[in-house]
């Protein structure tokens, strides 16, 4: 087994999304001993599969969520891989690749990478996005309490009704409560 250092440093460079070719020329690629059967990567297997990446200099295919949930740091490569030809070498047995596409979906590590990559960021928001749209709603409700107290002291002064009180301290107090609450 490779080190987490090796391991690090051979991860393929995957881009930020996933290179998917539909049009691409996909060689092929040739299995069996005693009957010889071509296959080839197939364009279709994107649509089931949307972490597949295809490096075309190497017909290979790897796990983007994985290689980025590493290269980005958001999860880090413990105890044994299962699976590291969707890491580092770049998976090519075409025979087998819908059974092994669905098999890297159940490892804990691709699990775990879908975790940190894609179901935190779309379920929690960033912590200054949620107190700015907190304070912006505090500003919203604070600017109905105003135009209600305005309100009010128009109404007042148009019937010529004064503003009770004698401006102490008590006064400003019950104006500071109704305006912030």
């Amino acid at each position: 087994m490779a080190t987490k250092s090796q391991l690090e440093l051979s991860l393929p460079d995957v881009g930020e999304t996933p290179s998917q070719p539909l049009h691409h020329v996909f060689p092929k690629r040739s299995f069996g001993k005693t009957k010889v059967v071509t296959r080839t990567f197939q364009p279709s297997w994107f649509d089931k599969w949307k972490w597949l990446h295809y490096s075309a200099p190497g017909d290979l295919a790897f796990c983007h969520i994985c290689v980025t949930a590493i290269k980005t740091g958001r999860m880090k490569v413990t105890g044994n891989v299962q699976d590291s030809s969707f890491l580092t070498g770049g998976f090519s047995n075409w025979k087998d690749a819908s059974r092994c596409f669905s098999n890297h979906e159940q490892t804990t590590m691709h699990k775990t990478a879908v975790e940190y990559m894609v179901t935190l960021p779309n379920t929690t928001s960033d912590v200054g996005e949620m107190l700015s749209s907190s304070h912006a709603a505090e500003k919203q409700k604070n600017w109905q309490y105003i135009l209600k107290v305005a309100q009010n002291i128009r109404f007042l002064a148009r019937q010529g009704i004064p503003l009770r009180g004698d401006g102490d301290e008590a006064d400003m107090a019950l104006i500071l409560m109704v305006f912030l609450k």
